[in-house]
């Protein structure tokens, strides 16, 4: 078998069973927040971030909608990450939250909240820099617009 026959036969067993939703929605719990920028960057109030995942969406400049995630995990850190990977963003599925980890919804991996931004590559979420600053995770619109070839051409 091929190894596409492979994880499309184990994705579809664990859609069966329940372990992975039909749709991210079903796992983020509703669509991503629409954010608008000012000033170049994208604000989030540091007070809204907890270790549930928050999906936002945001237009780049060429037009392409582009989603990431924002989270923070266990060791208190404030995580950001484009809801695509290097390896399986072409389906456009993303990730959904389960528990501390974060689940590539087209292969089934699973990455530790504490990975998020420390490993990158492969299936790892792509990281998107942010920094805080007067109680706001800030997000550059020049990182958001160097990331929309993971969000054009998918299926």
């Amino acid at each position: 078998m091929t190894k596409k026959l492979i994880v499309g036969i184990i994705m579809a067993g664990l859609l069966f069973q329940g372990m992975i939703p039909a749709t991210a929605e079903a796992l983020w719990g509703s669509s991503p927040e629409k954010l608008v920028p000012k000033e170049g960057a994208l604000r989030i109030p540091v007070d809204t971030i907890s270790g549930q995942a928050r999906f936002f969406e945001v237009a780049a400049a060429d037009g392409t909608t582009v989603t990431f995630f924002v989270v923070k995990s266990r060791d208190g850190v404030i995580r950001t990450a484009l809801n695509a990977c290097d390896v399986c963003y072409e389906a456009g599925k993303g990730y959904a939250q389960q528990g501390e980890y974060m689940v590539c919804l087209n292969c089934g991996r699973r990455f530790l909240l504490e990975r998020v931004n420390a490993v990158s590559g492969g299936c790892n979420p792509v990281s998107l820099g942010n920094r805080i600053e007067k109680g706001e995770v800030v997000i550059f619109m020049k990182d958001i617009n160097d990331t929309t070839r993971y969000f054009k051409n998918v299926k």
